[in-house]
């Protein structure tokens, strides 16, 4: 088997987790996951307003923000 490109998988040492995603990484993961709670282009505008965001109960904030204008 090759295993040139083993150091680009992450580390599954059980005594170091790899939990240090970066913040792309997070903020992919929580694009994904808002978007099956949240209409996408809700989702999108949230993000974009809070570019560095890494927290979701921050973005979710925004987002019900958002909504909560719109329906007025």
């Amino acid at each position: 088997a090759n295993n040139a490109n083993n150091h680009l998988l992450p580390s599954t040492s059980a005594s170091e987790p790899q939990i240090n995603y970066s913040i792309y990484e997070q903020r992919r993961r929580l694009h994904y996951h808002l978007c099956n709670i949240f209409p996408q282009k809700i989702v999108e505008e949230a993000m974009a307003m809070m570019p560095d965001e890494t927290n979701p109960q921050q973005i979710c904030g925004a987002i019900l923000n958002i909504q909560n204008v719109r329906q007025k």
